[in-house]
Parts: structure tokens; sequence; C-alpha cells
């Protein structure tokens, strides 16, 4: 069992009509269209390797930034920078969870997978 995440081939197929839909408008569709499945080797490759700055994959060495990011993946670097003791503001993520669990949500500390509602559960999975 691996300890990290690998994405894969994003299929909107295998999702329900809804959740697309919302996805599509959040504009966030287009992001994990953009996961074209993952070669295992190259994965550890780069996991292993990178230093918070640059990995090395094979004889190639490459950087990464914020900016490097946006541009592969056609985002915009701008906007309110994530830290992971932010607390969240807006309370969107309330639509997607269980409402006998919304009372109990701590938004610094994040919300816990089983609290979500079918078919979001499988998707933060």
């Amino acid at each position: 069992m691996t300890n990290r995440a690998e994405p894969e081939k994003f299929d909107s197929s295998q999702y329900h009509e809804e959740c697309v839909t919302i996805l599509r408008e959040k504009q966030w569709l287009s992001f994990l269209e953009k996961f074209n499945g993952n070669n295992e080797e190259v994965t550890k490759q780069f996991a292993f390797s990178f230093n918070g700055e640059k990995a090395l994959v094979g004889n190639f060495s490459f950087t990464i930034s914020e900016d490097s990011i946006a541009q592969t993946l056609g985002i915009s670097p701008e906007g309110e920078k994530y830290f992971k003791t932010k607390q969240f503001k807006e309370k969107s993520w309330t639509q997607f969870m269980s409402r006998s669990r919304v009372s109990f949500v701590n938004w610094k500390k994040g919300v816990p997978r089983s609290w979500l509602i079918h078919p979001w559960d499988e998707m933060v999975y």
C-alpha cells in the first residue's frame, strides 16, 4: 500500500452527472482532465528526489515552482494562498457533507473524508 497520491486518468463518465456539472461550473473539470495517468517508476523517482524546489527523474533535472505548475496546468497563479493552518471563511463545503456532521466541523483542522456524502466521498478518496 502506498502513502502518496498518484493521480490516474480522470474519466468524468465514472461520476454522477450533477457532480460533473458542479466541477465544470467551478472550473475544476478542466484541471482534473489534465491528469492523463501516471507511471509508477517515474512517480517514485520524482517523490524520492524532490527537495521542495527541484526533482530528478532519470537524467532529467527540473525546477518546480508555483509559476511552472500554473503554466503547465494552464491555470492562473493569482489568488489566495493556501496554508494548512489557515481557517476557511467560506463554508461552501457544507453542501457536500452529512447534515449531522456540519456543526462539528473544525474548519482549521479539515474535514474527515467519512463525513462527506456520496459521491463526493469517493472523489476525495
